[in-house]
């Protein structure tokens, strides 16, 4: 019973995420800014999308969440794209640098389509920003960001089958934990923004 409470209780909070994000700016699925601190421009969706490794019914899904969101980085006219992954997980063990193990490389299986990526950094610094961009789920989610290309963006907004898996011996496999459209089309409307 505990259990079933604790499911309600996250998924009503994640519900709630997504709604006061979409409440709060209907018309801005995408947020193009610049930071004053470092003189980049950030462009990024709105909406993450949320994975999880277990299926909702699952009684250890309510710690378990891994955020994803697109982001570009202008530096004077130099594009680079990242995924951002906000990794929520209260039973993963830590490196002794303090990051999440597994997550130094993941593989990203996109309709059948295999993409690793390696990690690029494990703060908003590594990719050149004074501040996080993304909102987190939790306190204690930790950041990493994966270097991607438009290609891959592009694939993810087309893709009908998406899942990712982190690496090791501990290796975990991740798909939505919700089938929201709004960070699809958050995504869809990035990768035309950007396009321009």
């Amino acid at each position: 019973m505990a259990s079933d409470n604790m499911r309600c209780l996250i998924a009503v909070i994640l519900g709630s995420c997504v709604l006061l994000t979409g409440c709060a700016s209907p018309m801005t699925p995408v947020i193009d800014k610049l930071d004053e601190d470092t003189g980049v421009t950030v462009t990024y969706s709105r909406t993450p999308f949320v994975f999880s490794p277990n299926e909702r019914a699952d009684d250890h899904a309510a710690s378990e969440f891994v955020q994803v969101g697109a982001i570009e980085i202008n530096t004077m006219g130099a594009l680079k794209y990242y995924l951002w992954l906000g990794i929520s997980e209260a039973y993963s063990l830590e490196t002794t640098e303090g990051h999440p193990q597994g997550f130094e490389t993941v593989v990203f299986d996109i309709d059948g389509k295999k993409i690793s990526l390696d990690v690029r950094g494990w703060s908003h610094e590594a990719i050149g920003t004074s501040a996080p961009i993304y909102k987190k789920l939790f306190k204690s989610t930790k950041d990493a960001y994966y270097e991607v290309s438009l290609d891959h963006v592009a694939m993810l907004i087309d893709a009908t089958d998406v899942s990712f898996s982190s690496s090791g011996p501990a290796a975990r496999t991740y798909r939505p934990w919700y089938r929201s459209v709004t960070p699809n089309e958050d995504l869809t409307e990035f990768h035309k923004v950007v396009l321009e």
